[in-house]
């Protein structure tokens, strides 16, 4: 039997994305497919057998990923030499640190149940990692504008908001 790991924000009749993502789903399962839904926890999730395995919501606004928003601020911190922003996505750092944790955590836990899918799991660890990375380099660029702007060099430094 082939399997399809979906992976979407909601698992909910939400919106556009999430009507498609639920409906490619029914029709994968019509033609045989077993289809392992992956999404974050929200109140108003379709229960499926895989919902144990969600992560907690996060809501970032208009941006669904935390890299993706650490990159864009930390680029216009830079543009704008604006240290309040730079420190915004020293911040955010930490809880990009902790959705890999937990995305390697369910992924881990997935792949324990059913290792016959190992190579799929494997692929969002590393997807998991490498957004990790981008949000660490959005951080680095934060740490150059707070230098450029303030000739502060709080590299490694985790105490750095106290000076």
């Amino acid at each position: 039997m082939t399997t399809l790991l979906s992976v979407n924000n909601y698992h909910y009749y939400r919106g556009g994305a999430e009507t498609v993502f639920l409906r490619h789903n029914e029709l994968f399962e019509s033609i045989g497919w077993r289809v392992v839904p992956f999404a974050m926890h929200h109140p108003r999730n379709l229960q499926t057998a895989w919902s144990r395995f969600f992560i907690d919501e996060i809501e970032f606004g208009g941006s669904y990923s935390l890299s993706q928003k650490m990159l864009r601020d930390s680029l216009d911190a830079f543009s704008r030499r604006d240290v309040v922003l730079a420190d915004k996505v020293l911040k955010q750092d930490e809880e990009e640190d902790r959705l890999k944790a937990q995305a390697l955590t369910s992924l881990i836990d997935l792949l324990k149940k059913d290792p016959s899918h190992s190579s799929q799991y494997v692929d969002l660890i590393l997807l998991s990692r490498n957004m990790e990375r981008i949000g660490d380099h959005a951080t680095n660029v934060a740490e150059d504008v707070i230098f450029m702007v303030q000739g502060k060099d709080i590299r490694h430094h985790l105490d750095h908001r106290d000076e």
